[in-house]
C-alpha cells in the first residue's frame, strides 16, 4: 500500500502504526496469567496517544486526528470509537468494510481461553494443565512455530480496552459520542471468498443443486459460530430458480458470506452510532461499485467489487498503470477522504452533494449511501438499499 498519493494529494499526514497480531496480540491466558489479551489493541492505543501527542511537529493539527482502518483494520476502529481509553485522542474516524459487531470477532474471555487451549494443543502444549501452565509453555516455543501455526484470536471484551461487549456499549451509549464517523463498504465483498469457502462447488459445477449449496451455506455459518443457518440458506437461495448456473451461485454465496460478515455489521454500526450518539457530529456513508481493471482482467465477471477494493483507488503505488477511468476515481475518492479527515465532511462530487448518511427516526434508522462510480460519472446518493437484508432479516441477529 503506497500512502504518498494521497499523503501529497490531499495534504494530509499519514501515520500507519504497527501492532502484533495472532497469539502475539490478541492470546488470552487467564487472569493469572501475563497474557492479558487485546495487546494489539494496546499498540494501537499507544500509537495514537503517540501521534496525538506529536504529530504538531510534524505540522498535524491535534484536534484534527482522523483514524481509519479496512477490514481487520476497520473493525479495530471501530472498537477504539467504543473504548473510554481514547476518549479526545481523536476526532474522526473512518470504518471500511468491517465492524466489532461481528460476534466472532470480538469474544468474551471465557470463549478466547477456549481457543488459548486449541491453539495450545496445536503447538505442542497441553492444553488439559492450567491457563498460567500453559502460557508458560507457550513461552518457550520458538516465535516462527507461534506465527505460522493456525490461530483464531480476536478481540475480547472485559477488559479496560473493552469494558463491556461491544453490541451493548453502543445500545447504551458508552462510546465516544462526538466522533465524525464515515462508513462504507464494497459493492460485492463476499464475492472473494467464495472459493476459499466453498471450494466444493468449482470441483464439480455440473453437480450443483439447490440443497448442496445450502448445505454448504449452513456448515460455513457454524464454522463462525452461527447456528440458525437454515434460515439464512432459505433466504438467499429460496428465490433462486432451480436452472441457476455456477456464476449465479456464486454470486448468492458471495452476498450471503459479504452480508454476514462485512456488509451488514459495518451498515448496522453506522445506524447504531447515530441512533445513541449525540447529534453533535457528522456521519457519511459510502458503497464502492466500480471494479479495478485488474479484477475486471483476472477475476471472473461475477466476482464485480470484492472486498478491499478500496484500497485501490485510495493508495495507488507508482508501479500500477491507472487507466483514465481509474486516475478520475481514485482522485475523487482520495479528495473525499482528505476532505472527512480535514473538515468533518467528504464534500460534493461535482454536482452531487454528498448528504449525510444515517436518515429515519431513531429506531428505524437506515444508511443513504454515496454511490462512488467512475462509468458516466454514475455518483449519486442512494437511500434504504440494505432494508431488506441489513435492517429487516440481519439486525435481530447480529445486534442481540
Amino acid at each position: 500500500m503506497d500512502n504518498r498519493q494521497m499523503a501529497a494529494e490531499g495534504d494530509v499526514i499519514i501515520v500507519s502504526i504497527n501492532y502484533r497480531l495472532g497469539s502475539l496480540g490478541f492470546l488470552y491466558g487467564g487472569a493469572d496469567s501475563n497474557a492479558p489479551g487485546n495487546v494489539g489493541m494496546h499498540d494501537q492505543l499507544l500509537g495514537i496517544k503517540w501521534v496525538h501527542d506529536n504529530i504538531g511537529f510534524f505540522g498535524g493539527d491535534t484536534n484534527k486526528i482522523t483514524i481509519f482502518g479496512q477490514s481487520a483494520g476497520s473493525m479495530a476502529v471501530g472498537a477504539l470509537v467504543i473504548s473510554p481509553l481514547t476518549k479526545g485522542l481523536f476526532q474522526r474516524a473512518i470504518m471500511q468494510s468491517g465492524s466489532p459487531t461481528n460476534e466472532y470477532f470480538i469474544i468474551s474471555k471465557d470463549d478466547s481461553a477456549l481457543r488459548t487451549k486449541a491453539y495450545a494443543d496445536r503447538v505442542g502444549c497441553l492444553s488439559n494443565e492450567t491457563m498460567k501452565s500453559i502460557v508458560e509453555c507457550l513461552r518457550t516455543k520458538p516465535v516462527d512455530l507461534l506465527v505460522n501455526v493456525k490461530s483464531d484470536f480476536w478481540l475480547i471484551y472485559g477488559d479496560e480496552i473493552m469494558p463491556v461487549r461491544h453490541i451493548d456499549a453502543l445500545k447504551s451509549s458508552q462510546f465516544n459520542r462526538n466522533i465524525d464517523l464515515m462508513y462504507g463498504i464494497c459493492k460485492n465483498e463476499g464475492a472473494s471468498y467464495v472459493t476459499l469457502f466453498f471450494p466444493e462447488i468449482f470441483y464439480h459445477p455440473k453437480n450443483i443443486t439447490k440443497e448442496l449449496v445450502k448445505k454448504l451455506s449452513i456448515r460455513f455459518l457454524t464454522s463462525y459460530n452461527y447456528h440458525n443457518g437454515q434460515e439464512v440458506a432459505d433466504f438467499y437461495f429460496n428465490n433462486l430458480h432451480s436452472n441457476a448456473t455456477l456464476d449465479e451461485y456464486s454470486i448468492v454465496l458471495g452476498n450471503l458470506v459479504g452480508d454476514f460478515m462485512l456488509t451488514c455489521p459495518t451498515i448496522l454500526f453506522g445506524e447504531e452510532y447515530f441512533s445513541h450518539s449525540t447529534g453533535k457530529h457528522s456521519i457519511y456513508s459510502y458503497r464502492l461499485m466500480e471494479p479495478s481493471d485488474t479484477t475486471k482482467k483476472f477475476l471472473p465477471k461475477w466476482v464485480g467489487v470484492p472486498h478491499a477494493s478500496d484500497l485501490y483507488f485510495l493508495f495507488p503505488s507508482s508501479s500500477m498503470l491507472l487507466s483514465a477511468r481509474e486516475e478520475a476515481l481514485s482522485h475523487v475518492m482520495i479528495r473525499a477522504w482528505s476532505n472527512f479527515a480535514k473538515t468533518g465532511s467528504p464534500g460534493s462530487i461535482g454536482s452531487v452533494e454528498w448528504k449525510q448518511s444515517v436518515g429515519g427516526a431513531d429506531h428505524l434508522a437506515y444508511t443513504r449511501v454515496m454511490e462512488l462510480q467512475e462509468i458516466g460519472t454514475k455518483y449519486r446518493m442512494m437511500e434504504n438499499q440494505f432494508k431488506n437484508t441489513c435492517n429487516a432479516f440481519w439486525k435481530n441477529k447480529l445486534f442481540v
